[in-house]
């Protein structure tokens, strides 16, 4: 029954995300991600600041919804607009967020609320307005969600190195989202940690891995 429940909420939110997509939209791109996208083709590099004609490189905006809108482009062979190919992805990314956040609810909560948090979710305004816009906040919030999913999976149920590798691999792709993710990371580590969730296998494995990964990326 619950499960018929959230099918219902899922299809629900994929609808309206769909008709608010339809009827607000943005046609091109704009802002930081257009000046991103002109000096990319016109200098060949992943910069936003332009001094005396000369592309300087910066870290001002980390780079995987970029990259995903490069491959967007790429993908489209110039035949029509990318940008349609985004929102695509953007209303997946959001859809399933619907159902990770239902799955993060039922650690806590019973069915009915978690039925009842999950049908909030899926029409909170600025949740369906994100999908119009060209914005990392649908992709987002659907890396965040699928790391707390993985998280809570091996906090409470089974830790397994495959588990980890998931983790992982999530992990990094919402550094290379959002910077202040690492806070959220270096938390996240230090209760596992104090839960005496494998002591030395996080602090040698994945404590090394990230703060190399992330002063890679950021200096």
């Amino acid at each position: 029954m619950f499960y018929n429940k959230i099918n219902k909420i899922i299809i629900f939110s994929f609808i309206l995300k769909f008709i608010a997509i339809v009827l607000f939209h943005e046609r091109n791109l704009s802002g930081e991600w257009l000046v991103l996208m002109n000096n990319f083709q016109e200098y060949k590099s992943y910069s936003y600041y332009v001094f005396n004609g000369q592309a300087m490189p910066s870290s001002y905006m980390p780079p995987l919804y970029f990259i995903f809108l490069l491959l967007s482009k790429m993908v489209s062979f110039e035949l029509f607009n990318y940008i349609y190919i985004v929102y695509f992805f953007q209303l997946l990314f959001s859809t399933i967020s619907v159902l990770l956040f239902y799955l993060i609810c039922k650690n806590f909560l019973s069915d009915n609320y978690s039925i009842l948090g999950a049908f909030i979710f899926s029409i909170f305004p600025i949740l369906i307005f994100s999908c119009t816009l060209i914005s990392s906040v649908a992709l987002q919030v659907f890396l965040y969600l699928l790391f707390f999913n993985l998280y809570l999976n091996i906090l409470i149920r089974n830790y397994t190195k495959t588990n980890f590798f998931y983790f992982i691999l999530v992990s990094s792709l919402c550094l290379l989202l959002r910077g202040e993710f690492l806070i959220i990371y270096l938390f996240s580590i230090l209760y596992l940690i104090a839960c005496n969730k494998k002591k030395n296998y996080l602090c040698n494995y994945l404590g090394n891995f990230y703060f190399n990964d992330y002063f890679s990326i950021y200096s």
